[in-house]
């Protein structure tokens, strides 16, 4: 409960403007490592709020680091694991963002 309180609090803090703010919380919630709001969630969160604050290399290592780590993911039975929709917002971004970096993940 208290990370879905914190990702409304970033949320919220993101859309008054007090990017740094934000940016603090949603990292936070990346390192809580919570189910209910999941490193991936956070952190793309945290990419837009760079994207926001200009910060663009630090935007696109976050959204290169979420796909590239989900399209190598493998289960138990070593097969790949489902794309986040997460991840999936990620690699959307990043191809928009910087379509030279996205050229450099692996296929998946």
């Amino acid at each position: 409960m208290a990370a879905l309180a914190k990702f409304a609090l970033a949320q919220t803090k993101e859309s008054d403007g007090k990017l740094d703010e934000a940016a603090q919380l949603y990292s936070a919630l990346a390192a809580m490592n919570s189910a209910a709001i999941t490193p991936d969630s956070a952190n793309l969160r945290l990419a837009k709020v760079y994207e926001k604050q200009g910060k663009k290399k630090e935007a696109t290592d976050l959204l290169f680091n979420i796909v590239d780590a989900s399209r190598k993911a493998k289960g138990a039975d070593n097969l790949p694991l489902p794309t986040s929709a997460a991840a999936r917002e990620a690699a959307s971004s990043l191809q928009t963002l910087d379509p030279d970096r996205y050229a450099q993940l692996p296929q998946g």
